[in-house]
């Protein structure tokens, strides 16, 4: 009874690894090598202790989890690698981190402080080596990527007109660009 509740068992932990490798499989794709390794080695004791019904079977779970992982690796490099292009490292707290500096100026604030926006988005384009961690202003002003003095039109804002801030997102939530536009003047 002892054995057989092992092998119930270990075929339990890996088939939950194996849906916990699923979920991540975007951010870790060699991530699934986890449970063919498990697999392979709960196959092997069973060959030693003569168990040769059960190593089959394992091992046929072993080729089709091989087979899954082929088919998902491309897609998972593609997908990282995209991840790549648009957040680099950064986990979705860190998204959420670096998002907070800008989302702070969202919505309807005074010349004054789109003054410090425009500051605050230069500063950090200065400072980022990365592209996709660089963000642009337009609307009222004017601000590319690659700027690094402020912009012409930035003596122009009135510090006592009321402006509105809207952010927005690439398609995994980290803030590319902001648009600014003028309510009243």
């Amino acid at each position: 009874m002892k054995k057989s509740l092992f092998y119930v068992l270990s075929i339990f932990v890996i088939i939950i690894n194996f849906v916990i490798v699923f979920i991540y499989r975007t951010y870790y794709p060699k991530i699934f090598l986890i449970p063919v390794i498990a697999l392979i080695i709960l196959s092997i004791i069973c060959k030693i202790k003569r168990k040769k019904r059960i190593a089959y079977i394992l091992m046929i779970i072993t080729v089709i989890m091989i087979g899954i992982l082929a088919f998902y690796s491309n897609g998972s490099r593609k997908e990282a690698e995209d991840r790549y292009q648009n957040v680099g490292f950064m986990t979705d707290s860190d998204v959420k981190s670096y998002n907070e500096q800008f989302e702070q100026y969202e919505g309807e604030y005074t010349g004054r402080y789109i003054k410090s926006l425009i500051g605050l988005v230069i500063s950090n384009n200065v400072s980022q080596d990365e592209e996709f961690m660089k963000v642009s202003i337009s609307g009222v002003v004017t601000v590319n990527k690659e700027d690094v003095t402020l912009p012409q039109q930035y003596g122009e804002i009135n510090e006592q007109s009321t402006y509105s801030v809207k952010m927005n997102y690439n398609s995994y939530g980290k803030v590319e660009s902001i648009q600014i536009e003028n309510l009243r003047g």
